[in-house]
């Protein structure tokens, strides 16, 4: 027997069977200004299950236009220095999509950076070399936490 739980403002629903609750999907969009990132994160999220890749791009103005047209559950971009150019995409991304969870996605493990993001509004970060347990693990846990 199935049964139907609401998701919030999210609209969406996950069916509880014989006592197991099936994952959300959870819809992505990536940002990154290096191809090769961008391409290896977005084919590790097309290729995990319940994580569906709405689109990818190479800067924050595409991403904000990107969930606007896709309203995506979490926005995953591309973290460099720099909180006030952080904190005005988050602002965008949010503007644009206000269920849009974002997360940064870091090069270096730098505790500095990672409160940057955090006062920039973003609800968590991941490294660029995280492995496809880590990302699906992050995303999914994002995606769910209460605002």
């Amino acid at each position: 027997q199935a049964f139907l739980r609401s998701d919030g403002d999210t609209g969406r629903a996950s069916a509880f069977s014989a006592g197991v609750l099936e994952p959300t999907p959870v819809t992505v969009a990536v940002a990154s200004g290096d191809p090769r990132v961008r391409g290896a994160v977005s084919t590790m999220i097309a290729r995990r299950s319940g994580l569906t890749l709405v689109g990818h791009c190479a800067d924050g103005v595409a991403l904000a236009e990107l969930c606007a047209r896709e309203q995506p559950t979490v926005a995953l971009v591309e973290w460099s220095d720099g909180a006030a150019e952080g904190t005005e995409l988050v602002a965008q991304i949010r503007a644009a999509s206000p269920q849009t969870r974002v997360v940064g996605l870091a090069a270096h493990d730098s505790v500095s950076a990672y409160l940057e993001m955090l006062r920039a509004g973003m609800s968590g970060r991941l490294l660029v070399d995280c492995s496809a347990d880590e990302l699906t693990r992050l995303l999914h846990r994002v995606a769910t936490r209460p605002d």
